[in-house]
């Protein structure tokens, strides 16, 4: 476990009935516990939920957080007789891209002009240096297969298990503060954005959120969040963001004709390949079963009006008002690039969001 700050409340009271609502902040790329934005600081001081913002590891390189397949291929956490452990089912061991995909999904970036792509993290078990398979440069989609062993060379976070740092997390908060274990919610930016998406597929987690926000982060291409052999249900409450801007993890496809209509390519960092904003949306509105009249077709993501937040959002939604809070999965655009918070009431657009969405399956108390 690494440090992590708590941020309390201005009216924390520690026999509060039913407890306080929580905001688990993950940073970005390099950052740290201290790495929250001033503005969710004060939002959180003056609207009566707690902070906390953990460090991801480090391991020879900056601190971040392995998810969507950024240093690893899908697998399960094994016992001592190579079962699935954790409340893991042999399905979940068979999700992502290299489960009844054809094609394999693309690789996680494009090598443009042989810069190389590997951060090389410390091994976690022996604290070795890492080794990175190499990429000969002959492909520009670059596929999981026997040329790597089923290995891709785009590593860049920590090798650890991430996941299982914000379980621990989760047991700490919940044993020291009192805490409303079903508004447990989820943000994060850039890498941690990215983040997000793994804490909502990862059985050890996905109940124990009531809902997820990332910011200006998304999935590599070919780890969508919900895989049909996975025992995870799909999550319920969403709200994401990407910067109109934003060149580093691009919201909309930018290179249409080459890497067709769900994926986006980095050119700030040349190379790194991510889904889109609509690609992500519609993927979790499909899970939760939004069809049109005939049950069959899927819906269509309707306007959300964010205007009392800011004049310049651009945001789509998919939910049921005429039945209460069973799905909402809500898609913004923010004038801007890649940063966060990306407009001043972004606290405030995603607090009021929370309020509307309590966990109606928080696990029972450990």
């Amino acid at each position: 476990m690494t440090d992590y700050e708590v941020r309390l409340p201005s009216n924390y009271d520690v026999n509060a009935p039913g407890g306080l609502p929580v905001l688990i902040y993950l940073h970005g790329w390099g950052g740290s516990h201290r790495s929250l934005p001033a503005g969710f600081a004060r939002h959180a001081k003056g609207n009566g939920y707690i902070v906390v913002t953990p460090t991801g590891y480090g391991d020879g390189g900056r601190n971040s957080w392995n998810g969507f397949r950024s240093a690893s291929l899908p697998g399960c956490p094994v016992d001592e007789n190579g079962l699935p452990k954790d409340g893991y089912s042999p399905a979940d061991c068979d999700a992502g891209p290299l489960s009844g995909v054809s094609p394999p999904a693309p690789s996680t970036c494009v090598d443009l002009d042989n810069a190389g792509h590997n951060y090389c993290y410390d091994d976690p078990e022996t604290g070795e240096p890492g080794v990175c398979p190499e990429w000969d440069g002959t492909q520009v989609h670059n596929t999981w297969g026997t040329e790597f062993n089923g290995e891709y060379t785009c590593y860049w976070t920590t090798r650890r298990d991430s996941v299982g740092q914000i379980v621990q997390l989760l047991d700490d908060i919940e044993r020291d503060y009192c805490v409303d274990r079903s508004m447990i919610w989820v943000t994060g930016c850039s890498n941690g954005g990215m983040f997000v998406y793994e804490l909502a597929k990862d059985v050890r987690t996905a109940n124990r959120f009531a809902g997820y926000m990332p910011q200006v982060g998304a999935p590599h291409p070919g780890f969508t969040q919900f895989s049909p052999v996975s025992s995870v249900p799909p999550a319920k409450f969403f709200m994401g963001f990407w910067g109109t801007r934003d060149n580093t993890v691009p919201g909309r496809a930018n290179f249409l004709d080459v890497f067709g209509p769900d994926v986006a390519l980095d050119t700030s960092f040349n190379g790194w390949l991510y889904m889109t904003a609509r690609s992500i949306t519609s993927d979790w509105a499909a899970a939760n079963s939004f069809t049109e009249d005939d049950d069959v077709t899927p819906a269509s993501p309707r306007a959300y009006d964010a205007n009392e937040y800011s004049s310049s959002l651009e945001c789509v939604s998919w939910h049921r008002p005429d039945e209460g809070s069973e799905a909402e999965i809500v898609e913004c655009f923010f004038d801007g690039g890649h940063s966060c918070p990306g407009f001043g009431q972004m606290p405030q657009m995603m607090w009021d969001f929370a309020r509307r969405h309590p966990n109606t399956a928080v696990p029972a108390a450990p």
